[in-house]
């Protein structure tokens, strides 16, 4: 199957993408043992991990937002999330009416998630308050980065967990994430510079690249995704490179991205409380500049 990933089409079977997600839902009975998968692959892929029934519940919150906001096409099953082909979805980033909805917070941000989040920090977990919730529509993908760019003032412990809502295909859009990015030497220069920029501070929109596969040309990166089932969820780090397919459905991708650290560690102020931003200023262009990458010798 021909997939879009970035600014290019590629070969599912093409083994710079083609290895798979390792599921490690065998572990959650061991903190220690999930710890250690954690520091060992960069990520935790836990399926199941929710019901179904009630990630389903959620998803059908969402669309019911979605087709407030007009962004479902007429005559198709609400269900199905067909995308309107003349209307953006509505940014639910941010937006507590939806974000905060208890049938969308019990998966974001429910007793079992935060049990979950204290065992891997062996302390109790906070979230922030500002989720990432979003429906991506047709055409459109998310370029590479890491999260330190958007959040980095806070806990050095911060994780990033990634919820579908609904089945998500390589097709649809899922995310993938450059395996090794998180401990290989071959980006330690990448981890150095471009890790540790932050893309208000820097003024620009904090991806690395519209292009994966100029990573697994430069420096042999291999690229790893799963097809995602509602329940699924994937844990990974601020150092962690991951982007996503391009969206080549009919329909909207349903995900969000939530971030959980110690409770007790400082947080960062920008994604916290009633005055979390709900929308953010254009910084500047979405991937980093020619100059930039140049300062940064990646």
């Amino acid at each position: 199957m021909i997939l879009g990933l970035g600014t290019r089409e590629i070969d599912s079977a093409d083994p710079r993408i083609a290895d798979e997600l390792r599921d490690g839902s065998a572990l959650l009975g061991d903190p220690g043992a999930l710890r250690d998968r954690l520091a060992d692959d960069g990520y935790l892929l836990l399926r199941g991990f929710h019901p179904r029934d009630a990630v389903l519940r959620a998803r059908a919150t969402i669309l019911d937002y979605l087709a407030a906001h007009g962004a479902l096409a007429a005559g198709a099953a609400p269900e199905e999330a067909v995308a309107a082909p003349s209307a953006e979805p509505p940014n639910m980033k941010g937006r507590r009416e939806i974000t905060h909805h208890p049938a969308v917070q019990a998966i974001l941000e429910g007793p079992p998630v935060m049990a979950l989040f204290a065992r891997l920090f062996d302390e109790p977990a906070r979230a922030f308050d500002y989720k990432w919730l979003r429906a991506t529509p047709p055409g459109e993908f998310t370029g590479v980065h890491a999260d330190s760019v958007y959040m980095g003032r806070g806990s050095p412990r911060l994780l990033s967990c990634w919820i579908p809502f609904g089945e998500v295909t390589p097709a649809m859009g899922a995310i993938t994430l450059c395996v090794g990015s998180t401990r290989s030497p071959n980006f330690a220069r990448v981890r150095e510079t471009y890790g540790r920029s932050d893309s208000d501070r820097d003024g620009y929109g904090g991806w690395l690249t519209l292009d994966p596969l100029e990573l697994s040309e430069r420096v042999g990166a291999r690229w790893a995704t799963t097809t995602f089932a509602p329940g699924d969820i994937l844990i990974f780090g601020m150092q962690m490179l991951h982007a996503s397919f391009v969206n080549i459905t009919d329909r909207h991708r349903l995900s969000c991205d939530v971030r959980f650290q110690p409770a007790a560690e400082p947080v960062d102020e920008r994604w916290v409380g009633d005055g979390a931003l709900a929308t953010k200023s254009d910084p500047g262009p979405r991937v980093a500049t020619p100059a930039m990458r140049a300062a940064w010798g990646v």
